[in-house]
This record gives structure tokens, sequence and C-alpha cells, in this order.
């Protein structure tokens, strides 16, 4: 009777039905209350007809105990059966459930701390070994960049490290220690003209610091205050004035100082006055437009896009990622197999060009070109797509391009893309959300939720349960979007309504925001329904068990229109009733 097989349970709850007698009853039912531990409403429905009256004082006492299991179709049967009243229900609108607001991103608990000397060889050692974490690898870069004349003053300290740089192949650790060699060797590798990857932007500004800051202590600017990248904007004013005195030459950063601009917090007027008194040069002009500085006009920052390598960064950073291009679109195709009957779902990105050619030497990170998933700005493992996803942290969901485009092209895992996971984990940021049926983020989010991956799909799961508890995830937005998909094919309703379920199951608030999830995916076309919407429609009806208020009348309409037999059918009818 607790067999997982469907066919063995129900087989065996025949053989009981054929066998039950007058003396044998008692011993058949306590058989169907072992049945209900089975989650299936057709196996538990068999399992009750063995269980009606007559019943003994134990048996009742056994179902008492089972009520736990009851699936939402048979809750009121069992509750008829036991005599249990119905709850007082009310046909008064839900209310909309409480939302605690998002941590801020700037919270004290959220600072990254700078690396003492004393630990450098411990936080070195970790980011050459496993460069998973961000934080680490931008602690390891900045101590070796501040703590370079101590590094060369004492090689001996690093003797193990440098025997061991040599045979690290990692991208980003691979890095970190070509860093190491290049301090300890003196020896410093070309520098990379033209940055088309994540890595590449990292190698690029390795290179700007190692050439440039010259052992004079200093922290590289765009080193991370925060948590996802951030720099708090007084404290890069304060490490841009460290710069100027020690005689550094700003301008020559220019990745450095182009990251700086992208990854720079929340800006205000004491901020804005500070940049004003600095000497005028390129970095610091950008900057200054980029912290909303009124002394250069719309058309000159637009001109100086071409001109200057920081000027893209500071244009997109000033007025959004796409306010010299068109926000990309997700578009989803059938293709039909060449040698079978198949048929193919491709999802794309359609990423239009900037409306202006950029300096030869700006970081071009949300108008690249993406074919389907096998062109990004930042992919390679989930290490690089940590760290590539701290390029712009305020503005995250123009990094998720990549992730869209992974994640839409293998929910059914045809193959191990792991970095995938990290996408889906930007979606968790404090800086982020999911409120637009345009945003790329509400589009991962949902491709997210209908993955095959159970690792990756919790992630998604995690992310909608934290997003709808603190409002950055709106319902109607998400549920827009994954209605599209739905009805394009590109997510099995199977797969959603289990994460839809795992998410409801964290409490009864995130319960009623799935409930009106559900309403809205269920509220196009039903004509034009997918056939599979049988486990949407359990769960729907498993949510609205105790509620009267009626269905939206887009649901109402959308449910009417289906067609079909069994479990839709079924359901159908009870969600109509």
């Amino acid at each position: 009777m607790s067999a997982r097989g469907k066919g063995q349970v129900k087989a065996a709850l025949k053989l009981a039905a054929n066998a039950m007698h007058t003396a044998t009853r008692s011993a058949a039912q306590h058989l169907a209350i072992a049945a209900l531990v089975n989650d299936d409403a057709e196996l538990q429905g068999l399992a009750l007809d063995l269980l009606t009256a007559p019943r003994d004082v134990e048996i009742d006492g056994a179902l008492q105990e089972a009520l736990p299991l009851i699936v939402a179709r048979h809750r009121a049967r069992v509750d008829t059966m036991l005599g249990v009243a119905p709850p007082t229900t009310t046909t008064a609108k839900t209310p909309a459930t409480a939302k605690t607001p998002a941590i801020d991103p700037l919270h004290e608990s959220r600072r990254v701390v700078d690396v003492a000397f004393d630990d450098l060889v411990d936080i070195v050692a970790r980011a050459i070994e496993d460069d998973s974490d961000p934080v680490v690898v931008e602690q390891a870069f900045a101590g070796l960049v501040r703590f370079s004349a101590e590094i060369t003053a004492a090689p001996s300290t690093w003797a193990a490290l440098r025997k061991r740089a040599p045979k690290i192949s990692r991208e980003l650790s691979s890095t970190i220690a070509q860093v190491l060699l290049s301090l300890l060797d003196g020896e410093l590798a070309d520098a990379i003209d033209v940055v088309t990857t994540s890595s590449a932007f990292f190698d690029a500004r390795c290179h700007d610091n190692l050439t440039h800051l010259d052992a004079r202590g200093l922290v590289p600017l765009a080193t991370p205050t925060h948590l996802d990248g951030v720099v708090d904007a007084t404290v890069l004013v304060e490490r841009l004035r460290a710069h100027l005195a020690a005689g550094v030459d700003v301008d020559a950063l220019v990745y450095e100082g182009q990251l700086a601009i992208f990854r720079l917090g929340p800006t205000n007027a004491e901020v804005r006055a500070a940049l004003r008194s600095l000497p005028t040069g390129a970095f610091t002009s950008s900057l200054g437009y980029a912290a909303g500085s009124d002394d250069i006009d719309i058309d000159s920052a637009e001109a100086d896009v071409a001109t200057s390598p920081f000027g893209l960064a500071a244009y997109l950073r000033r007025h959004g990622p796409w306010s010299l291009s068109a926000v990309p679109i997700l578009r989803v195709a059938r293709r039909k197999s060449t040698d079978s009957e198949h048929v193919w779902i491709d999802a794309s990105v359609d990423v239009t060009p900037l409306r202006t050619t950029p300096h030869a030497r700006a970081v071009r990170v949300v108008d690249v070109e993406r074919k389907r998933s096998y062109t990004s700005f930042i992919g390679g493992g989930l290490a690089c797509v940590r760290h590539g996803l701290t390029i712009w942290p305020t503005s995250l969901d123009a990094l998720l391009i990549d992730g869209l485009g992974a994640v839409a092209n293998n929910l059914d895992w045809w193959g191990a893309e792991w970095g995938n996971r990290g996408h889906l984990e930007a979606l968790s940021s404090p800086w982020i959300t999911c409120t637009s049926t345009t945003s790329l983020a509400t589009s991962l989010l949902a491709a997210g939720l209908a993955g095959k991956e159970p690792g990756q799909t919790a992630v998604a799961v995690d992310a909608l349960v934290t997003g709808l508890g603190d409002g950055r995830v709106a319902v109607d937005a998400l549920g827009t979007v994954l209605a599209t998909l739905v009805d394009a094919g590109l997510i099995k309703g199977k797969r959603l309504a289990a994460s839809l379920k795992a998410a409801s199951s964290v409490d009864d608030a995130v319960a009623v925001d799935v409930r009106h999830l559900l309403e809205r995916v269920l509220s196009g076309d039903g004509a034009r329904a997918p056939r599979d919407l049988a486990a949407l429609l359990t769960l729907l009806l498993h949510l609205r068990v105790d509620i009267k208020e009626p269905l939206p009348a887009a649901t109402r309409a959308y449910l009417e229109a289906l067609t079909g037999g069994g479990g839709v059918a079924r359901d159908k009818k009870l969600l109509l009733a």
C-alpha cells in the first residue's frame, strides 16, 4: 500500500476491495489508511471508497490522524465522513499579502572588509584554489595590488603559492595566479586591446593596476565595498583623491575606471560636489556625469561615447542600459527537426546595436549580439558567471541577457551547464526586481521555475519566495510572462506546478500569492492552451480548497474554453463548480 508505483497500489486496493466482507472489513480498512500516504488523488479516492461506513472507532481515529495527508480534492469528503463542520468562509476578496521590505543593499551587514596583509596569503590561496566566491576573488586581487611592495620584499613567504600558481587553469584563479607571478617575477602579461567577455575584463583591469599603480599601496578604484560588487560612492571619491595625490594618471586606468563607473553605488549632492572639486580629466568628468552632475549636457555626453573610453559606461550608468538601444526581447520559436517528427523550441534574446559607435576601448556589456546561447559576455563556468554579474550590480537586469538565453535553451538539461545557476542566484539580489513584463529578470525567473535540473530549479524557487516576501516580484508581471511561455510550449506545466507547489508550502502568505499567480497564468486563450495543464489545475484546486472567492473572470473564461478529458476535465469541472 505504501509502494511508490501507482499501478501497484491500485492493484492492492482492488484486491483489498474484492476481499472485504463483514469479517475482514476492519483489516481491509487499515490497509486503506496505509495507502493514504500516496499523494495521488485517484489512489486516495480508491482508498476512501474502502473507508465508507460502517467503520469502528479505531478506524475513525486512524483516519483523523491521516487528515494532513489528504489532498485538497478529497478534504471535504473526509470532513463529511468524520462529521467535521466545514470551515467558515467569506466571499470577501483575499487581502494582499503584507510585504517585508528588501534589505538595504548598502546595509552594514553587506559590507566587504579590506583584507589585512597578515591574512593575504590565506585569501590568495583560497582564490587560486577556488574562484567560486567573487568576494574572495576581489579581496585577493585588491590585496595583491595594495601590498605589492611588501610581497616583492619578502618572496619567501609566497614560495608555496609561487610553485602552485603556474599549474592553475581556471579563468579567474589563473588571473589571480598571474598577478602574483607578475609581482614575484617582474614579468607583466601583454595588455588586452579589445574586451569581449567578463573574464577578459578582469584580465584587462589587472593589467591597468599593475602597470600604473606601481607599488603605491593604493586600493584599486573598482574594488567592491559591499556584496554584489557595489562601490560606495563616498569611498570611491576617497580612493580617487588618494590616486591623484599619489600622482596616478587615472585616465590611463581605462578598464579599472570603466568598472568603477559601472559599480558606482547611489550618489547624492555631496558626492557630486566632491567630484566637481577634483581636477578635470576624462575619467573624473565621466564619473561626475554618471553620478548625476549637470556640468555636461546630454548631447555632449553622447558625443563622449565615441571619443572617451569612459563615455559609454557613464552614459549607460546615467540613463540606463537601453538608453542607446532597445530593450531586448525574448522570442520563442518552434523548429521542426530535419530527421524526425520532433519539434524543438528555440528561445533567443534579440539585442539591437547601439545607435552610436563607442570608443574602441569601451567595454560593451549589454549590446553584444547574441545568437541563442552560444555567444555571451558573461559566460563560462559558475565562477565566471558569479563574478561577471558584479560588473554592474545596480542594473543587474541588463546583465541577465546571457542567463536568459542559456537557461531558456537548456530547460530539458540537454547539457550540464552548471554556470546557469549563477544567473538564477542573481534573482535574489536586493537590486533585482521582477515587476515588469519587459524585465529580463522576470523572464529568467519564469524560465528557471520550469527547469529539469533539481538544484537549479530550487534556486529559482528560493528567488520566487524571497521576491514575493519583500515585494520584488509582482504577481501580475510574472504571471503574464509565465502564461506566454506556457502557451508557447517552452515550459512544461508539470515542472512549473512542482516549483509553485514547493513555493506555496513555505507559508500561507506565499500560498496566497501563488494562487493569484496561477490564476493569472491560466487567463489567456483557453482554446489554444497546451495539453500539459493537469498538474497546474490540480495545484490551483488545492490552493482554493477553502476559498469561496469566485475565480477571476479571465480565469473562468480560460477554463471554460479548455478541451480534453481525464484529469484536466475533472479539475476543470471542480474549479468551475
